[in-house]
């Protein structure tokens, strides 16, 4: 009787289910579950439901109920593993997929999801060997073949030669070939090493060369789901004159398609014409938010302030990226974005093409406007709102190409003049006002990224922005050697 009274009861649910009433469906379930807690059909059909109506930590302590009962049922095990996989519940589900495994040894979905999950916690050799058993026993398998592909340039050593070519607004162009290499370890030690010769070229004046040495390392720690970016360097300016850069960076995603990220860096600075012959060193500490959904919306939030050497006077940048989920057609896709930026300085920079004398002596108090940021750029209360475009094309799995386009909706800033004033007793003085003057933010991406062969890697990507300072044009050339065997 009891067994009959179960059936239909699950017969009932699966009614509800089949034609979308989920949420009747769990209340029915749930009813049934307080008053025969031990009947483990009706726990798990609850916690399947629980599942579909997105309760994922009901979900889970049905599940756990359930594997309490029947400790030994090792297919209610899998079962439960591969839905924590499903939803990015990559930290419950290893341990559950290794105890299964030693039920199974070779159950290609338990292996592959293993493969998967410690590919994202970076342990890319136990990957690999758990990869290798799926294809000893399915060579056709399409995703494990890809995936151990992908693996074994992720673990192997490398060497890549960057050439980059910078032009702007500013008459001053920047040649910087990059020659870097790293070699994979474990989970806690990938090492870098790269080295920089950067010329700039000025359209007056004398070319500059400053060189950059870099060391970095990437960890990733298991027990605590955090990766480490951290590194240190060296860059020597004309005249011998060393500096010295650092950097840090830890990720963690919280819930499922949300990543954390905060960083703190020393750097030089080179946005400037000015900078180049003066050495400003930064010290910048930032924070993100990225949405990393497969299918969905993605997007970045991001806070960044920059605190320059011997100056109290931080820039502070808030910007943010919203795109729409992908519209696909055969190789292509296709999204649409919203974006804006938002920059201010405690101080601004700006310095007068004229001398206080002159403006003094003017005779008048109309605004002047000449002049320039001086060593660095401090922007003023600048806010910019942009739509954007992207579209990206897969004609091969070697090859993938993608092009960006963001063009302003809005943009102002407020811009700094000098001008003769007289107080109330007569006296002239020099004061300092600002305009609130409006522009059109355009930015463009476009990149090219392919295998040429099963070692080399190749990518070309260009860069357009324009902004309130000035306009920017970056090339670059990549080709990536992977030493694997």
């Amino acid at each position: 009787m009891k067994a009959q009274t179960t059936q239909s009861v699950l017969d009932r649910a699966n009614e509800l289910v089949v034609n979308g009433r989920l949420e009747e469906a769990q209340t029915y379930l749930e009813r049934f579950h307080r008053a025969n807690p031990k009947e483990i059909k009706i726990t798990i059909a609850c916690a399947n439901v629980a599942y579909q109506n997105k309760r994922y930590g009901l979900f889970m302590d049905l599940y756990t109920e359930a594997m309490e009962m029947q400790p030994n049922n090792y297919p209610i095990k899998l079962d439960y593993a591969r839905m924590l996989f499903d939803v990015n519940e990559y930290e419950t589900a290893l341990p559950i997929l290794e105890e299964y495994l030693t039920y199974d040894p070779v159950n290609i979905e338990a292996l592959l999801d293993k493969a998967i999950i410690l590919k994202s916690n970076e342990d890319f050799i136990e990957s690999y060997n758990a990869v290798s058993k799926v294809l000893t026993k399915d060579p056709t398998n399409v995703t494990a073949r890809d995936l151990k592909a992908e693996l074994l340039v992720l673990k192997s050593k490398w060497a890549k030669l960057t050439a980059n070519y910078s032009s702007n607004s500013q008459s001053f162009d920047v040649f910087a070939p990059v020659l870097e290499g790293g070699i994979y370890f474990s989970p806690l030690s990938s090492p870098r090493l790269s080295i920089s010769p950067m010329l700039f070229q000025r359209t007056k004046g004398d070319n500059i060369s400053i060189y950059r040495l870099q060391f970095d390392n990437r960890s990733y720690i298991k027990e605590l789901g955090v990766a480490s970016d951290y590194g240190a360097g060296l860059i020597m300016y004309p005249g011998t004159e060393f500096d010295v850069t650092a950097r840090v960076r830890f990720e963690k995603f919280a819930e499922r398609y949300i990543l954390l990220t905060i960083g703190a860096e020393r750097k030089p600075y080179f946005a400037s014409v000015f900078s180049i012959d003066t050495t400003v060193m930064t010290h910048a500490a930032s924070g993100s938010i990225t949405l990393t959904t497969k299918e969905s919306w993605n997007g970045k939030a991001s806070l960044e302030t920059v605190f320059f050497d011997g100056v109290d006077n931080p820039v502070t940048t808030l910007t943010g990226i919203l795109y729409t989920p992908r519209l696909k057609f055969k190789d292509f896709d296709f999204k649409i974005g919203y974006g804006f930026n938002l920059s201010t300085s405690k101080l601004e920079k700006f310095a007068s093409d004229k001398t206080p004398e002159q403006i003094l002596n003017s005779g008048t108090s109309a605004p002047f406007f000449g002049g320039d940021y001086y060593p660095y750029y401090t922007p003023k209360n600048l806010l910019s709102q942009s739509a954007y475009f992207a579209f990206g094309y897969y004609p091969t799995i070697e090859t993938q190409a993608s092009l960006t386009v963001g063009y302003g909706l809005s943009g102002s800033a407020e811009k700094p003049y000098f001008f003769r004033d007289v107080n109330a007793i007569g006296q002239v003085y020099l004061s300092r006002g600002y305009v609130k003057e409006n522009f059109t933010p355009v930015d463009v991406n476009f990149s090219v990224h392919s295998l040429i062969t099963p070692k080399i890697e190749m990518n070309i990507d260009f860069n357009y922005s324009k902004n309130y300072f000035y306009i920017i044009r970056t090339l670059s050339l990549g080709v990536k050697v992977n030493f694997w065997k």
